[in-house]
């Protein structure tokens, strides 16, 4: 008898906590699904992520996917590209309702909980972190005061300091907030 985590238990500590070890193993199981193989290389785990990105009209050689937390410093992808994946969940109910609620929330919780923090902002951004050594990155949905949804990415690379970088992905997302109709 095998024992199966339920995919939605594993959203939230992947993404809120922003646990590497679970995207790693949500990659590998995910393709193991759609493979319907048991067993899979490195490779034909990110097989169904470069098959998606063909698909969404990613040219060859302007993506790399090695693993599945990002952590590889050959993993890179735009933000134009990185949006375009969140719209494409945002258009599929099936993915959406299981990502939107698993994503941190600005002022309330997960890798967010201590970003915009301003009572009229609380709330409007769903979104994930991602950080390495020279790199700073906030990608997700925000919803402007009007009520309207967009997915958005904003990637900051050779800052000086962590905290400036984080200061202006905040100050870029609240001007959103306020400003676009």
């Amino acid at each position: 008898v095998g024992y199966e985590t339920p995919f939605d238990s594993v959203m939230v500590p992947m993404l809120k906590n922003s646990d590497n070890l679970y995207a790693e193993c949500v990659l590998m199981n995910t393709a193991a699904t759609v493979l319907k193989k048991k067993h899979l290389s490195w490779s034909e785990a990110v097989a169904p992520e470069k098959e998606l990105a063909q698909r969404l009209g990613f040219e060859s050689g302007t993506y790399s996917i090695k693993d599945g937390s990002g952590l590889s410093n050959v993993d890179y992808i735009s933000p134009k590209q990185m949006v375009r994946l969140l719209q494409y969940a945002y258009n599929k109910p099936k993915i959406y309702d299981r990502l939107y609620p698993a994503l941190p929330v600005n002022g309330v919780d997960g890798t967010l909980k201590n970003r915009i923090t301003g009572l009229d902002y609380v709330g409007r951004v769903h979104a994930k972190t991602g950080s390495l050594s020279v790199a700073s990155t906030l990608a997700g949905y925000v919803q402007m005061r009007n009520g309207r949804m967009a997915a958005f990415c904003i990637m900051n690379q050779n800052y000086s300091g962590a905290s400036s970088a984080r200061n202006l992905q905040d100050a870029l997302l609240s001007y959103i907030i306020d400003n676009v109709r």
